[in-house]
């Protein structure tokens, strides 16, 4: 399975709740640095914050959605 990834936050909870959004959808996702960023915010910028990643076919779909809002 190849990932890609959709966006990257530097806060949990907006990352959390596009999450949600995509896999109410159908949408499979996968958080990244979650838990680093989570204990540590002041290592979002050197991991490149709260990274959202999808499969390489769902990507296009995890667009749109995305653009809905």
């Amino acid at each position: 399975m190849e990932l890609e990834t959709l966006i990257a936050f530097d806060n949990v909870i907006e990352a959390e709740l596009l999450r949600l959004k995509l896999e109410n959808q159908g949408i499979d996702c996968f958080l990244f640095d979650k838990h680093i960023v989570s204990t540590n915010p002041m290592y979002a910028n050197a991991l490149g914050g709260i990274k959202i990643k999808v499969r390489k076919e769902d990507f296009d779909a995890a667009k749109q959605i995305m653009k809905l809002d």
